[in-house]
């Protein structure tokens, strides 16, 4: 423990001796690279929230309206950092008492589109497309086919009154929304990159639907960013002392932060996970974030760890406050984040994103480019090209297997799970127990993420981390397809492009890869696959 205290200490010296934080709020590029490019336009996130609290009753009065005109629901068609924000409220909050439930729908898995078509009704639904460059490939697919849905049900005349934007200025999406009558456009400021977007109108437009007093969130933002003033000592500085703890721990070995939290900030490791890999995994090297584990045999737990638990005042605490007395028993090094109700959530995205670009400094990385997701985009582009020129869909044919490996598994390594499958509380569960018999088989960490939600957070780190990743792809894609209007391919063929480019992508780098594709019964099968380890 000592060793990790020290190596903080030297942290922080070098920080205060560069003047880090100062110049972090001078917008000073030079802390993390000597090009501007991608970090100059990037750092509005520091400010904005002061912007947006002069706009809170606008977006009030905008969530009023939508609740008066008797909608219910307001589905949200987005991806990556313009969705994971608004999900992280979402399960945080829930909507206040007469204001519309809030859906993310970010996915291209036909299950779940069907599903979600089968259950909204469009009279009383509000689809929000949100989307930085309005260029994304999920969205903008997912427009395509609930327009037609509320078209067809509503017609067309009514049908744009039904759809909202959120975008930067001068995009694709904000003419489209323009020219197809959408009842509003929020322009966003540009000098934000998605993941650090959450305080802006991309979190607080979703936020204000739900009922969510939005003034107040931003208040804490606000505090969080006194609290964290250029002239307050590392040390003292909440977000810096954390960017600190990170980064050192992260340069001596420890890079898999472990995200524990009690029950109702669940939704909020979502997020964070796209924050930290999305910003750190690149140039060989990078932080690893473990959302969603099970609590783990401590003696399981490898010298590679961080745990961070971030602790809701009145939450039921027991199980997680035993847990993290376990870990830090055993010599584990552990960060406690109290938060005294559920609007201090705003001023933990603000610690959390300076912490990130402050361990970005301390790695000698760029965190707010995304260099190495590209690979994955340009693969699936390539075999939608194929089908569309073949009428062959991509396959997806079983590849290795996890047996294989969990033998190849070293110390220091870990073992992403990802899945192109509906969500299911019983697919998770058993996912829950496949990453216990995993870590207590071979004692590394584990991650999980659905696709193509990852592609646009963890799949940076995957392939510009550093090589220390095995890669385990569930695919269960033979149910029912979905079509997409004016498109020459399905859902189910781009969710399969998406999950054979990404393998190609990661087996290209020289990554360890499998492939399983789970039966109907996807629970039952993980089940069996769990347990063939023994």
């Amino acid at each position: 423990m000592s060793s990790h205290i020290d190596s903080v200490a030297i942290a922080i010296a070098d920080l205060d001796s560069r003047q880090v934080l100062p110049r972090i709020w001078q917008l000073d590029h030079t802390v993390w690279k000597s090009d501007p490019s991608e970090i100059v336009d990037r750092l509005g996130w520091l400010t904005v929230a002061g912007e947006m609290r002069g706009r809170a009753a606008e977006l009030r009065a905008f969530a009023d309206e939508v609740k008066g005109d008797g909608y219910k629901l307001v589905v949200l068609l987005g991806m990556g950092g313009s969705s994971l924000g608004a999900l992280a409220l979402q399960c945080m909050f829930g909507s206040e008492d007469r204001y519309p439930e809030l859906l993310v729908l970010d996915t291209t898995i036909p299950d779940t589109i069907a599903e979600a078509s089968g259950t909204i009704a469009c009279t009383n639904t509000l689809f929000i497309v949100a989307s930085k460059s309005g260029t994304t490939i999920e969205p903008n697919m997912l427009y395509r086919h609930f327009r037609a849905e509320v078209e067809r049900e509503l017609g067309a005349a009514d049908a744009g009154r039904h759809f909202a934007a959120i975008c930067d200025s001068g995009t694709a999406l904000e003419s489209l929304a323009e020219e197809q009558g959408f009842r509003r456009v929020f322009t966003n400021p540009a000098e934000i990159g998605g993941r650090y977007s959450v305080q802006s109108l991309f979190g607080l437009v979703p936020a204000a639907l739900m009922g969510i007093d939005i003034a107040v969130l931003l208040d804490r933002v606000v505090a969080m960013g006194a609290a964290c003033a250029p002239t307050i000592p590392t040390q003292d500085n909440p977000a810096a002392w954390l960017g600190a703890v990170i980064g050192a721990n992260a340069v001596a070995g420890r890079d898999k932060l472990t995200i524990v939290s009690t029950p109702s900030l669940d939704g909020f490791g979502l997020w964070v996970e796209q924050l930290l890999a999305e910003s750190t995994g690149k140039d060989g090297r990078g932080i690893v974030p473990v959302a969603g584990e099970p609590s783990l045999d401590v003696d399981a737990i490898g010298d590679d760890r961080l745990f961070i638990y971030e602790r809701l005042n009145g939450d039921d605490t027991a199980d997680t406050d035993a847990y993290i007395d376990r870990v830090e028993s055993a010599g584990i090094p552990s960060v406690r984040l109290m938060l005294e109700d559920r609007y201090d959530i705003g001023g933990e995205f603000l610690r959390w994103q300076f912490a990130t670009a402050v361990a970005g400094s301390l790695l000698g990385i760029h965190p707010f480019d995304q260099p190495d997701v590209q690979s994955a985009k340009d693969n699936t582009e390539r075999l939608l090209a194929e089908y569309q020129a073949t009428g062959i869909a991509p396959s997806l044919d079983i590849i290795g297997s996890l047996s294989a490996l969990i033998n190849e598994a070293c110390d220091g390594d870990y073992i992403a799970i990802t899945a192109f499958a509906k969500p299911t509380v019983e697919l998770e569960s058993a996912i829950d127990f496949l990453r216990d018999k995993i870590t207590a088989t071979c004692g590394v960490a584990t991650t999980f993420a659905y696709g193509p939600r990852y592609l646009h957070s963890t799949g940076q780190l995957h392939k510009g981390g550093a090589a220390n990743g095995l890669f385990l792809q569930l695919t269960q894609l033979d149910g029912a397809d979905v079509t997409i209007p004016s498109a020459a391919f399905t859902f189910g063929t781009l969710a399969a492009a998406q999950a054979r480019g990404d393998l190609d992508a990661l087996a290209a780098l020289g990554r360890l890869v499998a492939r399983i594709n789970l039966q109907r019964d996807a629970a039952q099968t993980i089940h069996e696959l769990a347990n063939s380890l023994g």
